[in-house]
């Protein structure tokens, strides 16, 4: 992970909005949501790979994966829009897409 480099292109990126004084402080929030979701993830598939089924502890942790997930897109998709990256901000929407297919497959699963 180069952190100063994301910091550097995220200080360009967000230069003249409203975030412009707050990029360092916004891109940790971003680093510990995407840390976060990631854990929750993989938390999730180790124990749905030992255990060879979906118990009520698996269930919870996908839901939770996914609800950090939804959280860190539309955060990212919040700054895309606010530096006026239209085109990154139409990119993300795929990946809210696979978000809301998650959700999809979680309400089939109950």
């Amino acid at each position: 992970m180069d952190f100063g480099g994301n910091l550097n292109y995220f200080t360009t990126h967000f230069k003249n909005t409203i975030f412009e004084k707050f990029v360092f402080l916004l891109l940790l929030v971003l680093t510990f949501l995407e840390c976060v979701t990631g854990l929750s993830f993989l938390i999730f598939l180790l124990d749905w790979i030992l255990i060879q089924g979906t118990s009520n502890y698996s269930v919870d942790l996908f839901y939770l994966g996914l609800q950090l997930s939804t959280i860190t897109i539309c955060v990212l998709f919040l700054g895309q829009r606010l530096a006026k990256d239209y085109v990154g901000a139409v990119n993300l929407s795929v990946y809210f897409l696979i978000t809301l297919i998650g959700f999809l497959f979680l309400l089939i699963s109950k």
